[in-house]
């Protein structure tokens, strides 16, 4: 979760997203709404995105 005010990171888990029955069937952008920023004060409205598993190629660019 990056917060869309102050710019917090801050890393989630399914596991705490689904830790009521009732949130294990929402869609990203319904948790998205429920969710806000967990830094001191800020509360700001956050965005959600897949952090990367590392599984990235080291060669990026085409052949012309």
């Amino acid at each position: 979760m990056t917060c869309k005010s102050c710019g917090h990171v801050h890393y989630l888990t399914r596991a705490a997203i689904c830790s009521s029955p009732e949130r294990e069937f929402l869609y990203l952008d319904e948790v998205e709404k429920e969710a806000a920023c967990r830094a001191r004060g800020c509360r700001g409205a956050v965005r959600l995105a897949m952090a990367p598993r590392g599984d990235t190629s080291a060669f990026v660019g085409g052949l012309a």
